[in-house]
């Protein structure tokens, strides 16, 4: 629950507070990565609290749930815009790429802390050259 409070919940009311999706979904994409790499309690948050289903599953599963929403309803403001195509659903376009990051904890090595900024960029960018295609070229990526 610590790691719920000081990390998950402050990063989704940071990204939930960006008004440009263009914007929340870099954040979202490139702070989620940095998280990853820089907490490894998470790791337990993300593959093990939902397999145990302890006395704080719920309370887990609504902030991630939480997390979720919010990737997919910026992905769908972004189709809604026309930025974005609408060929991939928004909910399984969230998935994916909650997915791409969320693999990070089974390869990095948490005693390695360098290179974090780079994994980040790298994340933003093969989520944005997977949802924008050759769009991506004109958000600056």
């Amino acid at each position: 629950m610590r790691s719920m409070d000081k990390v998950l919940r402050p990063y989704i009311e940071k990204a939930s507070a960006i008004k440009d999706p263009n914007e929340r979904l870099i954040f979202m994409i490139r702070e989620f990565t940095r998280m990853i790499c820089l907490n490894p309690d998470l790791r337990i948050l993300i593959h093990e609290t939902m397999s145990i289903g302890d006395k704080y599953f719920d309370e887990i599963r609504k902030e991630w749930k939480r997390h979720y929403i919010l990737l997919r309803d910026t992905i769908q403001e972004l189709q809604s815009s026309g930025k974005l195509s609408s060929v991939v659903e928004p909910s399984r376009a969230g998935l994916f790429l909650l997915g791409m990051i969320t693999w990070i904890t089974f390869w990095f090595d948490y005693r390695r802390q360098e290179g974090i900024d780079s994994i980040a960029e790298a994340a933003v960018y093969q989520g944005f050259c997977g949802l924008f295609g050759k769009k991506g070229n004109k958000i600056g990526l």
